[in-house]
């Protein structure tokens, strides 16, 4: 018989029993029921393994279909097992792969399961590893980005980085389109946490994303991309862009920026040289501004062309500030201070328009804000509210200071004046095509506001072709065709103080061609050339070099009768387009053979006619004897470089 203090024992035992197993029974309610499927999840999540293969992504090409970005196959190499002998196959794999004998030994010595070994490497490279025959080492097939034209519109196309995600450029704005899904597999791990992969496991294929097709055309961009870095390395400047835009729809044919960089190898570049500067960069324009108070002084009625304008001894002080010219030019018609780009006139127009005004008519033409051309990083540019101006601002806006703008707003700019009085929206990617051929998304041409009558622009086109002909852009000429267009020449902000460097301007030149039917409209910036102090001598030759070539390749009709010669030198022009546009032996790499031009025909020519010919070429010219010409040193068709001599020599038999 037990004793009380037995019985008490037993109760207090029986009681904790009841009770831990009370305990335990929440604990095991909570932990399978309450807690089940986390717990769950998080023993999937240890024991499963999910290793990732690249989306194959869409292609980017040209406006003709030009492939600019595609997708090519690189090889994966990977274990799917243990190694046997991982010493010497680490010996062997590192000397083909390239990777550290020791490290290659320390993974495969501890792997028994699936093992990346290196990724995306060439078929050499496979076929050498394969050739070895050591077991349980295979290889995926695996998309990487290449840009088989390299540099090539590169600022504008952007990159990809390792997980084949754009990083820059059409290629990271429209990632979503064009990037395509990736394929991923479940494998099991061990209890060391070590892949497993399932035997006989059969990868499946990534999908592809959207194909992209460009408004640019291939060869205007590659025009230009040759032209602007021959730009910046005569005239030692820092940096260039260049945009050609089609004024009547807003697509963009070309955008060239320098410095530039290979895609390939981006990261042999500094970061530097990423950006799309023809978007991103700002800067105030200086005198090619003035179309904007031209434009508004015109279409308020405040002054009419044939009106004289008083600039007198080219200076004037508002509020305690100079205002100057080049030079002096007395009174001259309101078409004449464009032509010549008066400051003083300008701006004395400018004050009869008023600081409301000048503000209105900026806006309309589109500067202040983006142009939401749908690619990253683009920057609206500064233009103040006249309420935050000061009291010399009226005297700095009109002429295109304190007022700060970019390349691309600028041949918006212009092209309103080209196509009668719009502002249309640029964009640079013309439809998007999903992999199975369904369209995804067309971009159309949108006119953004009407901001001044065909009236005005077709008065501005006059000026502007004055400006060209008879100003300081004469050296923007182009035989064969009516040109307008207008410089501008400003001295470079300092940002560490707010004010200007003394001896770094930014030099530019807005112009379209041909003047009636506008097909192109150009902008230009070279930034700080050492070389040359004015936009005249350096973006506007610029101009004529690149403008010239692309209405030869668009084979854009004549607009202006030419002599003989120069008629024969438009026809070898368009010729030399076509060989390049076919694919022909000199396709990507010049309309001419390396960087030359061709020599004009210029039997039978006066000596004014010779000079209105050559001018343009840039080239030094010797003549000799009078009348007209009856020999040249270099033969007609004869190729000569921009700097070269030629003699010409006339007779009056």
């Amino acid at each position: 018989m037990y004793s009380d203090s037995h019985k008490i024992r037993l109760r207090v035992a029986f009681f904790l029993l009841y009770v831990l197993c009370f305990v335990l029974g929440v604990r095991l309610f909570s932990l399978q029921i309450l807690q089940g499927d986390a717990y769950r999840k998080k023993a999937k999540k240890v024991h499963s393994s999910i290793i990732r293969l690249l989306p194959r992504r869409g292609q980017i090409t040209d406006r003709k279909g030009h492939q600019l970005a595609v997708t090519v196959e690189q090889y994966s190499l990977y274990a799917s097992k243990k190694i046997d002998n991982p010493r010497a196959v680490s010996r062997q794999l590192g000397r083909i792969l390239a990777k550290d004998p020791d490290e290659l030994y320390q993974a495969l010595s501890s792997a028994r399961g699936f093992l990346w070994l290196k990724r995306q490497v060439s078929r050499e490279v496979c076929n050498r590893v394969l050739a070895l025959k050591i077991k349980n080492v295979s290889y995926l097939e695996e998309p990487k980005r290449f840009y088989p034209k390299k540099e090539l519109a590169s600022n504008l196309l952007g990159f990809t980085g390792l997980d084949n995600d754009g990083l820059e450029g059409v290629e990271y704005a429209f990632n979503k389109y064009i990037k395509g899904k990736g394929q991923r597999f479940l494998g099991k791990r061990d209890a060391k946490g070590r892949s497993i992969l399932p035997p006989d496991y059969i990868f499946a294929t990534s999908s592809t994303g959207a194909d992209i097709t460009l408004t640019i055309d291939e060869n205007i961009q590659y025009l230009c991309e040759k032209e602007l870095a021959w730009a910046v390395r005569e005239f030692d400047a820092l940096s260039g862009q260049v945009v050609v835009l089609n004024p009547d729809n807003g697509e963009v044919l070309a955008m060239a920026v320098r410095p530039t960089f290979n895609p390939n190898a981006y990261q042999r570049f500094p970061i530097s040289d990423f950006r799309n500067r023809a978007i991103t960069d700002i800067y105030e324009p200086g005198s090619s501004f003035k179309i904007v108070t031209a434009a508004a002084a015109l279409e308020e009625g405040i002054v009419a062309p044939d009106e004289l304008v008083d600039c007198g001894q080219g200076y004037m002080v508002l509020n305690n500030h100079v205002i100057d010219d080049f030079r002096a030019h007395g009174k001259i018609t309101f078409q004449r201070v464009v032509e010549v780009s008066s400051n003083v006139g300008m701006v004395r127009i400018a004050r009869i328009l008023g600081e409301n005004k000048v503000y209105e008519y900026a806006r309309k033409f589109g500067f202040g804000e983006k142009t939401n051309i749908a690619l990253a990083g683009e920057s609206k540019g500064i233009l103040r509210e006249p309420e935050k101006w000061s009291g010399m601002s009226l005297g700095a806006v009109p002429i295109g200071q304190e007022v700060a703008v970019t390349t691309l707003q600028m041949a918006a700019a212009i092209s309103v004046v080209a196509n009668g009085g719009r502002l249309v929206r640029p964009y640079v990617v013309k439809e998007i095509i999903a992999a199975g051929g369904v369209p995804i998304r067309r971009d159309k041409p949108r006119v953004v506001r009407k901001v001044i009558s065909e009236e005005t622009a077709a008065l501005l086109k006059q000026f502007l072709e004055g400006a060209v002909n008879n100003g300081t852009g004469h050296l923007a000429r182009i035989p064969g065709y009516r040109v307008a267009g207008k410089t501008g020449t400003a001295q470079k902000v300092d940002p560490s103080n707010g004010g200007y460097f003394k001896d770094k301007y930014i030099m530019t030149f807005i112009g379209f061609a041909p003047l009636e039917n506008p097909r192109i409209a150009v902008a230009i910036c070279l930034d700080s050339p050492s070389r040359k102090k004015w936009a005249a001598n350096t973006a506007a030759p610029l101009f004529a070099r690149i403008t010239k070539q692309v209405m030869a390749y668009l084979e854009v009709p004549l607009d202006v009768k030419l002599g003989r010669g120069a008629a024969r030198d438009s026809k070898d022009l368009m010729k030399a387009a076509a060989v390049h546009s076919s694919g022909g032996k000199n396709s990507g790499n010049s309309l001419y053979p390396g960087d030359n031009f061709l020599m004009p025909d210029l039997t039978g020519l006066s000596m004014r006619e010779v000079f209105k010919r050559l001018r343009p070429l840039e080239l030094e010219v010797k003549f000799q004897g009078s009348g007209v010409v009856c020999e040249q040193i270099p033969a007609a068709g004869s190729q000569i470089s921009p700097g070269s001599v030629s003699t010409v020599k006339f007779s009056n038999s």
